[in-house]
Formats: C-alpha cells, sequence, structure tokens
C-alpha cells in the first residue's frame, strides 16, 4: 500500500539462550531501535506498552510478531546468528 512505509533490518546476534519469545523480540528489538532514526523513533518507543506477541513456529524458522495500532513489528529468526526485522507503520 502506498501509505505505509517498510523499515527492514538484519539484526545481528550473539550466542544467547532465551527462555521464552518475549525476551527473545525485546533483545532483538532494542537491538534494532539504536538504528532506528527519529521521527520513526518515538513512534516505535511505545511498542513496549501494547500489543500481544505471536508467535509462529515454522519448519526452520521462528517469527515473532507484535501489532499496535497500524504499526506491525515482526522478527524472522531462522538461523543463531542474526535476525530478520521488519517493521511496517504508516507515514
Amino acid at each position: 500500500n502506498e501509505y505505509y512505509i517498510e523499515i527492514k533490518f538484519e539484526v545481528p546476534m550473539k550466542k544467547f539462550s532465551f527462555d521464552n519469545p518475549s525476551a527473545l523480540f525485546e533483545y532483538v528489538f532494542d537491538k534494532a531501535l539504536k538504528k532506528i532514526k527519529p521521527p520513526y523513533l518515538f513512534k516505535l518507543r511505545n511498542l513496549d506498552n501494547c500489543g500481544n506477541l505471536k508467535v509462529i513456529p515454522k519448519e526452520n524458522s521462528i517469527i515473532l510478531r507484535k501489532r499496535c495500532g497500524d504499526t506491525v513489528v515482526e522478527i524472522i529468526i531462522a538461523n543463531n546468528d542474526k535476525a530478520n526485522l521488519k517493521v511496517t507503520m504508516t507515514y
């Protein structure tokens, strides 16, 4: 849609083991927030306070998705050394 903007990142991950998907989502999301600049940064910081984390297990990857209003953050983890993060939001 022409009214949406997509921001994509490859976030390097260290060899950590996470007990729950929420901790994994927060780790990757916080690392990506360091690279995002205003005005998008302010909109994404509020994402912690709303929306539930949806976990979609696939055969060789895990998809973590969180929605807050018109903003969707999707993290795809296919191997242990990087995560693909995609943010879709209105502008």
